[in-house]
């Protein structure tokens, strides 16, 4: 999908979720989300061990409505087995995991995920949104370093937007929510303008692949 598209696409739902939500929103802000620093399924707090990884080729891989109903079947159940997603989408069993390995060698399936209910062992998602000044290669070097070992990362990305920087830290104790704050001050103790921290108490709807009709 041509990138005119998807921004497209992006302001029709935002209409249409300000138009449905008007009455109770009285500010939003958006930020666009351009490069991943890392993404994992436990905060290392909880259980550090090395996930195993897809054998990706990144090859140049296009994908038509068949792969992209492939995509929203595993994205709300990728453990369901291939005869089943096969016969959804009116294709052999065959051509279904030739198409599967195909998005996993481009690089367009990264990994298989479990959904995992954090309240349920204890932990909570806190979201914090930094604004950072000079986030030049060297910053943001050491800005992935310093997110990729601190064991309360859950996920961390970098945006457009008012907040350049996003991350869900996951915790089973709120002082470790000042303790990654601290560090975050520590090694850039000019470069951050401001920051805002919140909780996730509930969640509403989390999609890995958003259903654009394609089934």
């Amino acid at each position: 999908m041509e990138l005119y598209k998807v921004i497209e696409l992006s302001d029709t739902f935002l209409d249409k979720i300000l138009g449905d939500c008007s009455e109770y929103l009285q500010d939003y802000e958006v930020l666009a989300i351009t490069k991943t620093y890392n993404a994992r399924i436990f905060p290392k707090s909880f259980l550090d061990f090395k996930e195993k990884k897809l054998k990706i080729k990144n090859e140049k891989v296009k994908i038509d409505d068949k792969d992209k109903k492939v995509l929203s079947i595993l994205s709300d159940e990728a453990i369901l087995p291939y005869y089943s997603t096969a016969k959804k989408i009116k294709l052999s069993h065959d051509a279904t995991s030739y198409r599967i390995k195909k998005m996993i060698e481009g690089g367009i399936i990264l990994k298989f995920v479990p959904v995992i209910n954090y309240a349920s062992i204890n932990y909570n998602v806190y979201c914090i949104l930094l604004r950072m000044n000079g986030l030049n290669n060297d910053k943001e070097n050491t800005l992935k370093q310093f997110l990729s070992m601190n064991k309360n990362v859950l996920w961390s990305v970098k945006c457009v937007g008012i907040y350049n920087v996003l991350i869900y830290l996951c915790v089973d104790n709120a002082e470790k929510i000042h303790d990654t704050l601290t560090g975050l001050r520590r090694h850039f103790p000019e470069s951050i303008i401001n920051y805002e921290s919140l909780i996730a108490y509930e969640e509403y709807k989390y999609t890995y692949f958003p259903d654009y009709g394609f089934i």
